[in-house]
């Protein structure tokens, strides 16, 4: 699941998909991979991450959100999309973390609800996080 041969097999099979549906080089593209994401599934959860996604062509997700899986685990098929810390609302920037974390605030963002964490810990780690 970790090694580069797989790695490698993976992304050759999603770019041929691309190439046999035209979809030029550098285009946005979602649903691939399955998504790191964040959400209130993870409240009380430390030390676990939270996936979702690979979507079937029919839009239903493979892999729903699953918190199994501690956070250093690692394959081929999760994807990492990055968002923005700061973000504007009403014409002010504001943290998405603290705007997530606010009781008042956070179902703009989390239909899910208020997140205890919205970010994955980085601090302390070996590896870089």
């Amino acid at each position: 699941m970790t090694s580069l041969a797989v790695f490698v097999d993976h992304r050759d099979m999603l770019q041929a998909q691309r190439d046999s549906l035209g979809i030029p080089p550098g285009a946005w593209v979602a649903g691939h991979k399955k998504d790191v994401v964040i959400g209130p599934m993870l409240n009380g959860k430390e030390g676990r991450v939270a996936i979702y996604g690979w979507h079937r062509e029919n839009g239903s997700p493979i892999q729903p959100v699953y918190t199994g899986h501690s956070d250093d685990w690692v394959d081929y098929s999760h994807g990492i999309r990055l968002v923005h810390r700061q973000i504007r609302v009403d014409g002010e920037i504001v943290d998405l973390a603290a705007f997530l974390e606010d009781p008042a605030r956070a179902w703009m963002f989390s239909p899910e609800g208020v997140l205890q964490a919205a970010r994955y810990p980085i601090s302390g780690r070996s590896g870089g996080g």
